[in-house]
């Protein structure tokens, strides 16, 4: 009051009445912001059931709907889409990319103005964020680059959260982790790890470090991977994300094994296995299989070991992952050359031609295959071969780095 009196006594009037009419109109903003979340809250309790009802149906089916029936344009339909995406793209990533790339449709959908605008283009690039995580979960870097590149655009145009960019960069090191750009994944994951400290998400910090373990290990520094795993364990809240319990630990017997330490390994197995019959995924207990197989090579049990990777073969050509079906079968195919085994070996190079052709891999993976197959034929495939082809298959994939028209 004492304020007000000493304006309206400076002869102030004008100033006053303005500076009302503009608590007025922001008073009218955060009423309309405060309604429209109350809505969304609405929303969310009956966005589970829209979901089930659109899943259901076809793809085609399910764009026409969110086109043309207000129903599902809604945001917490959106929302509830990306969340599904998420929970499942580790065991379907194909299934995962339809939910997010319709979650997007239903986004592109709703009619918002004002900051609310910003916001939409958060989840946005949210959903382009998804279809990029499950386009390289599958290997597909390519268009796993192309997705993020729109993804980007969307989130410079958003509100300018510091945490959904620092999700964004965290989804993007993993693809410069897998397609050999090491470097580029750690600015990525120096960034991202930064703003959660800044956040106190020290939740969010432990699955960047986990991501981290994996750089180093690519780069070859497997003990500092095991440090940094060991301390993402302490930061990671299980009960947020169950989950990661089992990642972390089938990471950790893989690092353990490649260190020489594979009697550590073989004591963390039994748990892990629990893990994977609670919270793993199939491709995740296949992953974990291969894990397996290798730790029983590395402890002398050769059979065991091929009947394994076998069985993880069998696994990733039904779920038409490339790359994987071709790692897995140069393992196998160590296991052969170590035995003696040299008509199996031409027999695995023989017979995966026609399989990765059928499914469209990468040129690069066939040419590698190719020379591979073409040693079996002369009976001239030997271990330092084995690991050539190996390293030609990871490090064949474009970098995420290079331009959208990159061939």
């Amino acid at each position: 009051m004492a304020a007000f009196s000493a304006k309206k006594a400076s002869g102030q009037e004008g100033t006053l009445v303005s500076r009302d009419a503009y608590s007025a109109v922001v008073d009218r903003v955060f009423i309309g912001i405060f309604e429209e979340n109350k809505e969304i809250e609405i929303q969310r309790s009956t966005a589970p059931a829209l979901l089930a009802e659109l899943v259901c149906l076809s793809s085609s089916q399910q764009k026409l709907l969110v086109r043309n029936s207000s129903r599902y344009k809604l945001w917490a339909v959106a929302e509830e889409l990306l969340i599904q995406a998420r929970r499942g793209w580790t065991e379907d990533p194909a299934r995962s990319e339809n939910l997010a790339r319709l979650a997007v449709e239903v986004a592109d959908q709703l009619e918002v103005s004002g900051f609310r605008e910003r916001l939409l283009n958060d989840l946005r690039a949210e959903g382009w964020s998804y279809v990029a995580n499950c386009r390289r979960i599958r290997t597909d870097y390519y268009e796993a680059r192309k997705a993020f590149q729109k993804a980007e655009v969307l989130l410079a145009e958003g509100s300018g959260d510091r945490m959904e960019r620092a999700r964004f960069l965290d989804l993007k090191a993993s693809l410069y982790v897998d397609a050999g750009d090491l470097e580029g994944a750690e600015g990525l994951l120096a960034k991202a790890i930064e703003a959660y400290r800044a956040a106190q998400n020290s939740h969010l910090e432990g699955r960047s470090l986990m991501k981290r373990a994996r750089l180093l290990r690519r780069r070859g520094a497997v003990e500092e991977a095991i440090r940094v795993l060991q301390r993402a364990a302490k930061l990671i809240e299980v009960s947020q994300e169950p989950g990661l319990a089992f990642a972390l630990n089938r990471n950790l017997i893989a690092y353990l094994m490649e260190a020489g330490r594979a009697e550590e390994a073989q004591r963390l197995l039994p748990e892990v296995r629990e893990l994977a019959q609670e919270q793993g995924s199939r491709l995740e207990r296949l992953r974990l299989l291969w894990t397996e197989g290798l730790l029983c090579k590395a402890l002398g049990q050769a059979q065991l070991a091929i009947e394994a990777l076998k069985q993880v073969r069998e696994g990733f050509i039904a779920a038409e992952i490339g790359n994987d079906v071709a790692l897995v079968s140069l393992d196998l195919a160590t296991f052969y050359l170590e035995a003696g085994q040299n008509n199996e070996v031409r027999r695995l190079a023989a017979e995966s031609v026609p399989l990765f052709a059928s499914r469209g891999v990468q040129r690069e993976l066939v040419m590698a295959w190719s020379l591979f197959r073409e040693a079996a034929e002369r009976d001239a495939v030997t271990l330092g071969l084995v690991q050539e082809v190996a390293s030609r298959i990871r490090l064949a994939q474009p970098r995420p780095n290079e331009t959208a028209d990159t061939p």
